[in-house]
């Protein structure tokens, strides 16, 4: 998966597959009337572009290994993401069956930040 749009974030390849080490992908619709191009290389974010169609706080969602240099104003995100156009679903707590025994994933440490939009903005990320 190279972009996750849900929980009120940007999630940025979160589930890059081993094939697929290098690449880049363009104009990935996401909520919020976001547009994200995608660059990498060793499975690591090389650049990001977010175009904002609507305006608002954008959240992104970044592997902790990234370092990321940008003009664009990043804060640590905190709490919900005020953006009006992203709605988070409660979840329920899932059902366990005893005879499937799950097994145990690691899931990557992520840095989240968040940085105003502007109506027809573009923001440009370079990853090292």
């Amino acid at each position: 998966m190279l972009l996750q749009s849900y929980d009120g974030c940007l999630y940025i390849l979160p589930a890059l597959p081993d094939a697929l080490p290098n690449g880049s992908v363009k104009g990935l619709k996401a909520r919020a009337g976001f547009e994200v191009d995608i660059d990498w290389k060793d499975s690591k974010l090389t650049k990001l572009v977010v175009k904002s169609s609507l305006g608002g706080n954008a959240r992104i969602r970044i592997s902790r290994d990234t370092t990321i240099r940008t003009k664009a104003n990043l804060q640590l995100a905190r709490g919900e993401n005020p953006n009006e156009y992203y709605q988070v679903n409660s979840i329920k707590t899932p059902l366990i069956s005893e005879k499937a025994p799950l097994k145990g994933y690691p899931v990557p440490q992520t840095h989240v930040f968040d940085f105003e939009t502007e109506k027809g903005g573009t923001y440009i990320f370079l990853g090292k």
